[in-house]
């Protein structure tokens, strides 16, 4: 929030070259969590250490961890506002209308 002069939008993705060899096992790993409990899904430090253990990932944590919280945001299901217009007043009056 403070590193990004106001009003800069970045133009080109950011180049993760260390996790690019990686990024199918992440996602295949939350794919997965879906299906587990809450507390029992991979956080981003599990799936870190995952990755340095099985798979020698010679990368950092922020760039793990940055990943996992735009995976989140891909994933995430999206709501559109919806704006009606008024409706006509209602009429009143003792008679029935038809």
């Amino acid at each position: 929030m403070f590193s990004v002069p106001p009003g800069y939008q970045r133009t080109a993705q950011i180049k993760q070259p260390k996790l690019d060899g990686f990024t199918g096992f992440i996602d295949q790993w939350m794919q997965d969590d879906l299906n587990r409990p809450r507390k029992q899904r991979h956080t981003a430090k599990r799936i870190f250490e995952r990755l340095c253990d099985e798979h020698q990932f010679q990368g950092g944590y922020t760039t793990v961890k940055n990943y996992v919280r735009e995976y989140g945001q891909r994933s995430r299901e999206m709501f559109v506002p919806l704006a009606h217009i008024p409706a006509m007043p209602k009429r009143i009056s003792a008679k029935p209308w038809f």
